[in-house]
């Protein structure tokens, strides 16, 4: 063998090994660029990741306040029903009870004036008690008060029912 054979063997060998460290080194430097390219892909998915998290959950919040808003006028409206008719029960019911209280009046002005024999007063307070007898209708309006009571009673049976079930 010669040296000049083995020095140009030495030289192709020195190109090859060159050439390695230069591809090794291009290499290391790619996969170095990938990792951070990798590393950033990442923390952005994880951002993304941690907003679509918090999004969700606010979704989910407000469905859950769209529900309750559902739900509280759904019972607003259930309970609204019995206490309309219970109120406007309860204002006839006002009604009858200023007629029964002017008549007891009257009738208490009757006695007194029967006691006091103003015999005068005792036409006049008669009178008096046959007009309301005959323009109230005393007879219906006790009916009616029955059956007013017993409605609002039952209204707000109701509304206690829907309370107790909530």
């Amino acid at each position: 063998m010669n040296i000049f054979a083995a020095t140009e063997d030495i030289e192709v060998l020195r190109r090859y090994i060159d050439r390695e460290r230069q591809a090794r080194k291009l290499a290391e430097q790619l996969l170095e660029d990938k990792s951070r390219e990798l590393y950033r892909a990442n923390e952005e998915i994880q951002q993304q990741y941690e907003s679509l998290k918090t999004a969700q959950g606010q979704l989910v919040h407000s469905e859950k306040m769209a529900s309750i808003g559902q739900l509280a006028a759904g019972v607003a409206h259930e309970i609204n029903n019995p206490i309309g008719f219970v109120t406007s029960n309860v204002q006839t019911l006002g009604d009858y009870v200023t007629v029964f209280r002017d008549l007891l009046e009257d009738y208490a002005d009757l006695q007194q004036a029967v006691r006091e024999g103003r015999t005068a007063d005792v036409a006049t307070l008669m009178a008096q008690i046959d007009a309301v007898r005959e323009s109230e209708d005393l007879d219906y309006v006790l009916d009616d008060t029955r059956d007013l009571l017993e409605e609002s009673r039952s209204g707000l049976e109701r509304v206690r029912e829907i309370v107790q079930n909530l």
